[in-house]
């Protein structure tokens, strides 16, 4: 017989992913899938910790607009650091919108595990 573990969780408390839509409107119905999904990746990324730009290049090139969807959903998202030599930026999720009323999240690790200080 085996034995039950309490900490794993049973398929019935699977809850879907949010999904978090591109804000333009212009977008084409093709591309919402897509799109949607890169959103969630950047969202997942920055709730690990800080990212630099190579890491979200990795999900998209065009990772600013992913944080204008983002934004568009009430996150919170800042350059904490940024390499005028090298152009390599540091962006953290500041605020989520669950968050909002109770402060905000302040990450100390960057995505890849390395540390901000």
């Amino acid at each position: 017989m085996t034995k039950h573990n309490p900490a794993q969780k049973s398929l019935l408390d699977w809850v879907p992913p949010e999904k978090i839509h591109p804000a333009d409107p212009n977008v084409k119905s093709a591309e919402v899938r897509r799109l949607s999904r890169q959103n969630l990746e950047v969202l997942e990324l920055l709730k690990r910790g800080p990212a630099r730009t190579d890491e979200l290049c990795r999900i998209t090139h065009r990772f600013s607009a992913r944080f204008y969807d983002l934004r568009q959903a009430g996150y919170v998202i800042e350059c904490v650091s940024e390499d005028t030599a090298t152009g390599l930026r540091v962006f953290a999720l500041k605020e989520s919108p669950a968050a909002s009323a109770g402060g905000s999240q302040d990450g100390g690790n960057y995505a890849d595990g390395s540390n901000t200080d």
